[in-house]
């Protein structure tokens, strides 16, 4: 399965989904093995011959494992073109960087209060100092509010780092990159960040931990030395991670000791990648203001045609409203003729009352009267400067225009 992926630029995983989705006989585990020497397993019929549908890869699986690959060929290229690098130890080291030395004297001042600690019979040593860096699961923390560089590890392993990353900080101060300490929120944690040309980046170094199970023999030893012991201990595996982030970069880049490949051959990739990152980030920021830029003019263009269509629909209400108050316009002048023709024999003084009142009510029927109305917006609207509030209805509907980066693009998208 493994050997087959790669031709369908997948994962083993995936591609095993998919055959026993589609009922693809697989080859029991084991059946290459026994293959070896002359057993395996009776090859099975296909369960529906006929059954011949077109399988598709999951795309976002393929993109990983292509990824993945891609990742694993450029070691290996790498590799092939340096010698494998076999570092000093730090005793031997000169000039250390000031960061790397730092994180030095406090974990060999620490070994060596905790080897003394322990020749005196102790077990505990939490409380040995108040300065002392946090343990969890054999590993001791080095935080940026100590002035270190975050590095969670045990002690051999801890060197062993140091010796990783003393000449990557070298080679990124020599290229004027800048490390700062910087407060992250109220209670004035630190974090620890390179920068250059204004672009931040974040490391973390730590030693990854297996969970192995304690016999009863152990669990009750461990009771004996007022240590707490449940099934199951955590240890720390020696395999260092070495993460990267940026703000564009929800998972950290992680180097790490792989089977074949241990870090200390992976510094080379390390310090290509952080020079690298600045320039990549400015891009990436790039990249994201033209895509809202984009985004907002579309959405502006979206705004425009709904308000349109929402001006067009509102205009047959009004039209509505308008004929009805019409017909009433009319029936009112039906009775105000009535009420004329009524008062033809009243007297002067009585026909003066009645004229006063008729006047008034046509006065203000001819001010309502919509028609008047909608005959001036027409010229209104002919010879003022648009309004770009009122009358979407007059208004033309935008039409999205692509730019190049998105010309094949679906336009139902926008």
């Amino acid at each position: 399965m493994t050997k087959l992926a790669k031709n369908f630029g997948c994962s083993d995983v995936g591609l095993r989904k998919a055959c026993i989705k589609f009922e693809i006989p697989l080859p029991p585990q084991g059946h290459w093995q026994k293959l070896l020497y002359g057993k395996g397993f009776a090859k099975p019929e296909i369960p529906r011959p006929k059954y011949n549908p077109e399988i598709e890869i999951n795309p976002v699986a393929v993109k990983v494992a292509k990824e993945a690959h891609q990742r694993d060929k450029a070691i290996e290229e790498a590799l092939e073109k340096s010698p494998e690098q076999k570092l000093k130890p730090l005793r031997d080291l000169t000039k250390l960087h000031p960061l790397t030395k730092n994180i030095y004297d406090l974990a060999t001042r620490y070994q060596q209060a905790i080897e003394k600690h322990r020749k005196n019979g102790n077990s505990r040593y939490r409380s040995l100092d108040d300065d002392m860096p946090y343990e969890d699961k054999g590993r001791f923390h080095y935080r940026p509010s100590d002035g270190c560089i975050p590095i969670c590890a045990s002690f051999s392993t801890m060197f062993r780092s140091l010796k990783i990353l003393d000449p990557i900080l070298k080679a990124l101060a020599d290229e004027g990159y800048k490390f700062l300490f910087e407060e992250k929120d109220r209670y004035r944690q630190k974090e620890f960040a390179i920068e250059k040309d204004g672009e931040k980046m974040y490391i973390n170094i730590r030693e990854g931990y297996s969970k192995t199970s304690l016999s009863i023999k152990s669990q009750k030893l461990l009771e004996k030395l007022d240590v707490y012991s449940g099934d199951y201990r955590n240890y720390p595996n020696g395999v260092i991670y070495f993460e990267i982030k940026h703000e564009f970069k929800y998972y950290p880049e992680i180097f790490k000791d792989q089977k074949r490949i241990k870090l200390e051959q992976q510094m080379d990739l390390v310090l290509h990648y952080l020079l690298e990152a600045p320039s990549d980030i400015k891009a990436e920021r790039e990249r994201r203001y033209r895509e809202q830029v984009e985004y907002e003019r579309k959405k502006a263009i979206r705004i425009h045609n709904e308000n349109i269509v929402t001006s067009q629909h509102a205009q047959l209400d009004k039209a509505l409203l308008e004929s009805k108050l019409i017909q009433e316009l009319r029936e009112l002048e039906n009775y105000l003729i009535s009420i004329e023709a009524a008062t033809n024999d009243f007297s002067d003084q009585e026909k003066r009352y009645a004229e006063h009142w008729l006047n008034i009510v046509r006065h203000f029927a001819e001010e309502k009267h919509p028609l008047k109305k909608r005959v001036n917006l027409f010229k209104k609207l002919a010879t003022e400067p648009e309004d770009p509030y009122k009358y979407y209805w007059a208004k033309e509907e935008k039409s999205y225009v692509g730019i190049t980066e998105d010309e094949d693009a679906d336009e139902e998208d926008y």
